[in-house]
């Protein structure tokens, strides 16, 4: 009975040691350096209605150099902003990425 009680102790302890290392490997956070739209997926002017925010492409900068690339969709955008995009003019639109 004893040597069960010591095994389910040991295996427990290395769950324990494999969650944490593997949390701390997860939570191994890098900064952001940058984003910018990919200038090659704009155009030079869109008419009033037109636009189509999943065709901007995102680079996001890290601080260790590394570049990370996403397509913008509908959800990373406001409603608010969205409608504004339907009129003619410069807008200024919030994207959120989680």
């Amino acid at each position: 009975m004893n040597h069960i009680r010591k095994f389910f102790l040991s295996l427990s302890l290395m769950t324990c040691l494999f969650v944490l290392v593997c949390c701390l490997k997860l939570t191994d956070s890098k900064e952001i350096k940058g984003v910018a739209v990919n200038p090659e997926t704009l155009m030079a002017s869109y008419e009033p209605g037109a636009f189509d925010i999943s065709t901007l492409e995102l680079v996001v900068t890290m601080d260790d150099g590394k570049a990370m690339r996403l397509w913008v969709t509908q959800s990373m955008v406001d409603e608010s902003d969205l409608e504004n995009l339907l009129t003619q003019g410069t807008h200024t639109i919030t994207i959120t990425y989680q």
